[in-house]
């Protein structure tokens, strides 16, 4: 879990590769399950597309 966590909002410079690498690779993380949960499913399409997308931009990191 704390991988996890420090995958998805972890600092860059202390973890030694990019924050939001686990979004932006689509790992299947416990976060990812509670989110998919508890948002909308207008939500959940939007936040599929940024799961597993190479060209996540600071925004959709943001957005998640």
């Amino acid at each position: 879990m704390r991988d996890d966590e420090l995958g998805m909002f972890g600092n860059t410079a202390s973890l030694g590769k990019p924050s939001g690498s686990d979004i932006r690779e689509g790992k299947k993380t416990l976060y990812r399950y509670h989110l998919m949960e508890t948002v909308s499913s207008k939500e959940q399409k939007k936040l599929q597309k940024i799961f597993g997308n190479p060209a996540m931009t600071n925004n959709d990191l943001l957005t998640v």
